[in-house]
């Protein structure tokens, strides 16, 4: 091994080097204690003897409108054509 080439290994040791390889960050390759989770909010917590406690405060609600009375329906049966706008 020449020296030049000795002198460019040992000065690119040390060098800082970007991620090159994976474009996704992914929590095994993350630096430790990385959680990249689903972008879906937690409905509760995790106790102190590893249990998952649902709290209702956090549990989503679905507000759906009455129907009843009214000429709308739930569903679009199969056999209705799309009209042109």
């Amino acid at each position: 091994m020449s020296v030049l080439a000795m002198l460019a290994s040992s000065a690119l040791r040390g060098a800082r080097r970007t991620r090159t390889g994976w474009s996704i960050l992914t929590p095994k390759l993350g630096p430790v204690g990385f959680y990249k989770g689903r972008g879906v909010p937690s409905t509760g917590r995790i106790t102190r003897k590893g249990a998952f406690q649902v709290l209702d405060h956090k549990r989503p609600e679905c507000v759906v409108p009455d129907v009843r009375g009214s000429e709308l329906r739930p569903y679009v049966a199969r056999g209705v054509k799309i009209a042109a706008p």
